[in-house]
């Protein structure tokens, strides 16, 4: 999400004395930009009518403010000081505690979450951060800035991450097990050796995406978009593909069972080396999919689209 450095001091100075014109002024913004508060020293304000929504306030200072009726989950809070702030909200104050443990301990959150109820902690932003063996379990992230992230070391059971921003994300290793991932942007995202069981992952987009190695079982992907992802290697069992956008993604060596293409887009995609068993591909575009060295039933693209330019043997 964008911000705007240069104007840094307006921003501030306008918090301090004409909350109304900042947020007309923010309102005014160019879609996906934010008011840049980083640094900021916001201490003993009443900001109780501000709208800072997603607005970056790494670093800054709201030590004794009053805090917005519309809350501060969705800023960003690495080192935000709100010591003896005065909550608008106490929803939003467990839900920005819980937010800066997992930032600054995952330790101390993991045992905070043993004897509290997570919080819901929908559209937090925690791009960018190494977060460490923070237990994510069952938790709602719906819409969370994960944008280049590392989770590799998160538990992430059951986590709900749908529409959720994990572009350029790494969750090396990590098991998403009853995961749902719909709708999530997974582009340039790095799952090597993931574990999808029972995983959701309907139309999430995941082009160039790795997941090399990983392991599927009974997950949804229908509408899947992953042009030129990287599935090589991987085990997939019971995988619901049906009108996914696979064109130049990569299969190779990988043993697919009872997979369901139907109505996806295989163009060049490649399978060579890969076992497929009981697989559909029913109305499934294979034009110019190398299947060359795979193992494939007897007539398994008897009922794909353009299976006479698909590449055999």
């Amino acid at each position: 999400m964008a911000v705007l450095p240069i104007e840094r001091d307006r921003w501030i100075e306008l918090l301090r004395s004409d909350i109304p014109a900042f947020n007309n002024e923010r309102r005014d913004l160019p879609g996906g930009s934010r008011p840049d508060l980083r640094g900021a020293d916001l201490r003993g304000l009443d900001l109780t009518a501000a709208n800072l929504t997603r607005c970056d306030l790494t670093d800054a200072d709201l030590s004794g403010c009053t805090t917005p009726t519309a809350g501060l989950q969705s800023c960003r809070l690495v080192g935000t000081n709100l010591t003896n702030a005065t909550w608008s909200s106490t929803t939003d104050q467990e839900a920005v505690r819980q937010i800066q443990m997992i930032i600054e301990s995952p330790e101390a959150f993991n045992d905070y979450r043993k004897a509290v109820e997570p919080a819901y902690l929908g559209s937090v932003d925690l791009s960018g951060l190494t977060l460490g063996a923070v237990n994510l379990r069952d938790m709602d992230l719906l819409m969370a800035n994960l944008e280049g992230a590392d989770l590799s070391q998160c538990r992430l059971w059951s986590v709900n991450l749908n529409s959720a921003r994990l572009k350029g994300a790494k969750l090396t290793g990590a098991q998403l097990d009853g995961a749902n991932l719909e709708e999530a942007d997974l582009s340039d995202a790095n799952l090597r050796g993931c574990r999808f069981e029972d995983t959701q992952l309907g139309k999430a987009v995941a082009h160039s995406a790795s997941f090399r190695d990983t392991s599927w079982d009974t997950a949804w992907a229908d509408g899947l978009a992953a042009v030129g992802a990287d599935f090589s290697g991987s085990t997939m069992t019971e995988v619901k593909l049906g009108e996914a956008d696979l064109g130049l993604a990569v299969f190779k060596g990988a043993t697919l069972t009872e997979c369901d293409f139907s109505f996806s887009k295989l163009g060049e995609a490649d399978f060579s080396g890969a076992t497929l068993s009981d697989c559909t591909f029913m109305n499934s575009d294979v034009a110019g999919t190398n299947f060359k060295g795979a193992t494939l039933d007897d007539g398994a693209l008897d009922d794909a689209d353009n299976a006479g330019s698909a590449v055999l043997g």
